[in-house]
């Protein structure tokens, strides 16, 4: 039986948590899903309080939980979503490293931002959950999409929530993005 990492990539408000959402409706399987952005908000909803309450307190935790729930799911066979930014090779390179020898195909799911002032509307959206502009900034500075050489075996590529598939539509996609007013980093 073949296993799966989905480890989703993008900018804060550009869809990951939205695509997960789509995605696990019609998924067939075993799986689970990690975030700690999610289990920051639970923990913080038992505290009847906001993410950016409890954020600074609840960081070192989830991150330590989210860990173990991977290596369990990992010991248990299950498909894992990784719902984080994953905005570095550094960052998704530690992640990745804790699937040698699992047999697991590991998937990038890079998820195109909208154009600045739409990511701002969303990222404005979101009571109780905001990121000062100077870390979007640092965080949009770093990106750095993902690529096969990284440990990926497959990458797939959702622009405005439709997934991309033809090895044109990428590249068509790819050049107009990083051209256009819609990549935030323009």
């Amino acid at each position: 039986m073949s296993r799966s990492l989905y480890m989703m990539i993008g900018l804060p408000g550009s869809g990951k948590s939205t695509t997960v959402d789509k995605f696990i409706d019609d998924y067939v399987g075993a799986f689970i899903v990690v975030s700690t952005d999610a289990q920051i908000e639970s923990w913080a909803k038992n505290e009847g309080k906001t993410y950016d309450q409890c954020f600074a307190k609840f960081i070192g935790p989830a991150t330590t939980l989210m860990k173990k729930k991977v290596e369990q799911a990992i010991e248990d066979g299950l498909d894992i979503i990784w719902d984080q930014t994953n905005l570095t090779v550094k960052s998704r390179a530690s992640k990745l490293k804790m699937f040698i020898g699992y047999g697991y195909e590991k998937c990038a799911v890079e998820i195109y931002a909208p154009a600045r002032p739409e990511l701002d509307r969303r990222l404005a959206n979101r009571p109780g959950k905001t990121i000062p502009k100077h870390i979007l900034d640092n965080m949009i500075d770093n990106y750095v999409s993902p690529t096969l050489s990284e440990g990926f075996d497959d990458i797939f590529y959702f622009d405005y929530g439709l997934l991309i598939t033809k090895e044109s539509e990428i590249k068509e996609c790819k050049e107009r993005y990083a051209k256009s007013s819609n990549n935030p980093k323009n």
